[in-house]
């Protein structure tokens, strides 16, 4: 499968909006600002486009935790990391797919 320019913009550009939002999330939580209910909904809709990577991270996050290598917050930045670079393989694998139908379709 070759990658494109387009397909790494893709990835990088998927990568830092999920990784942004989840830094954001777990600022304000380190912090007690006020965070609204509903500023949770783009974050469940992130996890669910992220599903293989982010159902087994999560899972493990008690091992990660349990590990302590990091810290507390920095063991959550790493899962965060992780779960990042899965949603931006999702992202540039549904784009490579969706290429693919489209030059079959032709």
């Amino acid at each position: 499968m070759n990658l494109t320019i387009r397909d790494y913009m893709a990835f990088f550009t998927a990568f830092a909006v999920m990784f942004i939002y989840y830094l954001t999330w777990y600022l304000f939580r380190y912090m007690s600002w006020p965070w609204h209910n509903s500023y949770n909904i783009p974050g469940f809709f992130l996890l669910l486009l992220s599903w293989p990577w982010s159902g087994f991270l999560f899972s493990a996050q008690s091992y990660f935790e349990g590990l302590n290598i990091f810290g507390k917050y920095s063991s959550q930045i790493f899962l965060n990391l992780l779960t990042s670079i899965g949603f931006g393989l999702n992202v540039v694998i549904v784009k490579k797919v969706f290429v693919g139908i489209k030059l079959m379709l032709k």
